[in-house]
C-alpha cells in the first residue's frame, strides 16, 4: 500500500501543538507539590484535633505525567494523578474510612477552594476552577516476608496494586519503538479524541493499552499513526474489551460509561480514518494530505496549513473575481444578538447596538444556547457571477442529523442550538461553484 507521508508537518504539530510546554509541565509539577503540602499540613490539623497519629509515609506522581503522555489542551482539563502512601498498620481497615479522613484533611487546607474536595470511588480529587484537578489515590504498604514492599490500593475495597507498576511498562514498552514512537502515538491519539469539545472519549490509560497492543513500526511517524490507529480501529471491530497491561485478569472497561466511551473511539476512528483515504491513493498530493489531516485533528494548526494551499492555488482567480482583490483572510464580523429571533428582526440597528449584541472573538468563552449570531461579509462587493456561501458544520450527539447547511447572501443568522464546538465557513464561490476564498469561524457551545 502506498502512504503520502508529510512527516516533517507532523513533527512541526508534534513539538508545537501536542507536547506540553516545559513552562506548563513545571507548573503541573507545582501544583502537585503544593497539594501534597496541604494534605500533609490538612493531617496534623486532623490529628491535632482527634487526638491520632496519621502520617503520610510516601508519594508518587502517576498517569501521563510520569509517562510524558501529556498533550496540549485549551480547556486547561489536565489531570495530576498522585498515588499517596500510608503504612498499612498505621490505617483503619474499612476503605470508606480511609477515603473520609484524607477528604477531611485536605477539605481543611482547601477552603479558598471554588469547589470542596470530591470523594470518589477511587480517589479524592482537588479541582481548580481553571480547569486543573488532583486525584490522590490512596494506598497502603506492608513489608512482605521477602522484605520487599506490598501495595494495596484503596477503592470499593482494598485492591493489591503497585503504584509504580504502570509506569514502569508504558517506559519500557515504549523504549522497545523506533525513536520514542509509541509514546508519539499516542499523544497523537490524544489530541484527536480531545480534538471535539463534546465528544466523550476513553482515558489516556486505555489509549495507551490499544496503541502498545496495535502499534506498527515505520520510519515516518504519520504513517506508524496512521497504520497503528487502523489496526486499532480493526481491533475494536471485533473485540472491545481492554485489559490491564500488567494484570490480564483485570479489564480496564468497568462500567457502562467506559463501554459507551470505547465505542465512540471505534465509531469515530470508522469515520475519520476514511477521511484520510486519499493518504493511499496513488495521485495523492501533500495538499490533499494537509487537507485529510485538517478534516481528522480539527486543529487550527492543520486548517490554517489547508487554507493556505487554498489561498496560494485560487490567488490569480481571486485578484480578477473581486474588485481589486481580497485580502488572504475574508474580512467578517460576527456579532452575538440576544432579542434576534429571526429574518425580520436582522436590522442595522440590532447590528451596531452595543447593549444589545457584542461581538464575538475568535477566543471566545462558550456561548449558551438560544441566542442568534449574525455573520457579515465586510469586504468588497463581488462582481457579478460570484457569491458569498455559508456552510454551518456542527459537531456532536445532540445535532442529530443536523450536520451541515448552508446559505448564500453577505450576512447570515444562525442560531446556538447545540452543545459542542461548532464551524461557520464563508466560501466566495465563482460562477463555476468552485470556492475562490474561504475563512472559518468556530463557535463553541455549552
Amino acid at each position: 500500500m502506498s502512504f503520502y507521508s508529510i512527516a516533517s508537518k507532523f513533527n512541526t504539530f508534534y513539538t508545537n501543538h501536542v507536547v506540553l510546554s516545559q513552562e506548563e509541565q513545571t507548573n503541573l509539577q507545582e501544583k502537585k507539590d503544593l497539594n501534597i503540602d496541604r494534605l500533609k499540613e490538612g493531617l496534623t490539623a486532623y490529628n491535632e484535633e482527634n487526638g491520632t497519629d496519621y502520617k503520610l509515609r510516601d508519594h508518587k506522581t502517576q498517569g501521563s505525567i510520569p509517562m510524558h503522555t501529556v498533550v496540549q489542551n485549551d480547556q486547561n482539563e489536565y489531570d495530576i494523578d498522585v498515588a499517596i502512601i500510608f503504612n498499612k498498620s498505621e490505617l483503619p481497615d474499612s476503605t470508606d474510612d480511609v477515603k473520609t479522613l484524607v477528604w477531611k484533611a485536605l477539605k481543611k487546607k482547601t477552603k479558598q477552594f471554588k469547589y470542596s474536595p470530591k470523594k470518589l470511588t477511587n480517589a479524592i480529587r482537588v479541582e481548580y476552577s481553571e480547569g486543573y484537578h488532583v486525584d490522590f489515590a490512596i494506598y497502603r504498604r506492608w513489608v512482605n516476608s521477602d522484605l520487599e514492599w506490598e501495595y494495596e490500593h484503596c477503592g470499593s475495597s482494598w485492591t493489591r496494586r503497585n503504584p509504580d507498576i504502570i509506569k514502569n511498562w508504558f517506559i519500557e514498552e515504549n523504549a522497545k519503538s523506533k525513536d520514542d514512537q509509541i509514546r508519539k502515538i499516542v499523544r497523537f491519539l490524544k489530541m484527536f479524541c480531545k480534538s471535539r469539545q463534546n465528544w466523550s472519549m476513553p482515558g489516556g490509560l486505555i489509549l495507551s493499552a490499544l496503541v502498545v497492543e496495535n502499534y506498527v513500526e515505520k520510519d515516518a511517524i504519520d504513517e506508524a499513526f496512521y497504520e497503528t490507529i487502523c489496526k486499532i480501529r480493526d481491533r475494536l471491530a471485533v473485540n472491545k474489551d481492554v485489559r490491564n497491561p500488567t494484570d490480564t485478569s483485570l479489564s480496564l472497561i468497568v462500567s457502562e460509561s467506559d463501554e459507551k466511551k470505547i465505542e465512540n473511539l471505534y465509531n469515530r476512528l470508522y469515520t475519520y480514518i476514511n477521511k484520510l483515504s486519499d493518504l493511499t491513493k496513488s495521485d495523492c498530493t501533500e495538499e490533499k494530505a494537509v487537507k485529510a489531516w485538517a478534516s481528522f485533528f480539527n486543529h487550527d494548526y492543520w486548517s490554517d496549513l489547508a487554507e493556505s494551499y487554498q489561498n496560494r492555488s485560487s490567488y490569480m482567480v481571486k485578484s480578477a473575481a473581486i474588485n481589486g482583490g481580497i485580502e488572504k483572510n475574508i474580512p467578517i464580523e460576527v456579532r452575538v444578538l440576544w432579542n434576534c429571533e429571526n429574518e425580520d428582526d436582522m436590522k442595522e440597528s440590532w447590528f451596531y447596538d452595543p447593549i444589545n449584541s457584542f461581538e464575538l472573538t475568535s477566543d471566545h468563552k462558550p456561548l449558551p444556547k438560544g441566542k442568534s449570531l449574525l455573520f457579515v461579509y465586510k469586504g468588497e462587493k463581488l462582481q457579478e457571477g460570484f457569491k458569498i456561501r455559508w456552510v454551518v458544520e456542527n459537531e456532536g450527539d445532540e445535532c442529530g442529523e443536523d450536520k451541515t447547511h448552508s446559505t448564500v447572501g453577505y450576512k447570515a443568522l444562525e442560531h446556538t442550538g447545540y452543545r459542542g464546538e461548532h464551524r461557520m465557513i464563508c466560501q466566495i464561490v465563482n460562477r463555476f461553484d468552485q470556492v475562490v476564498a474561504q475563512k472559518t469561524i468556530k463557535v463553541r457551545v455549552k
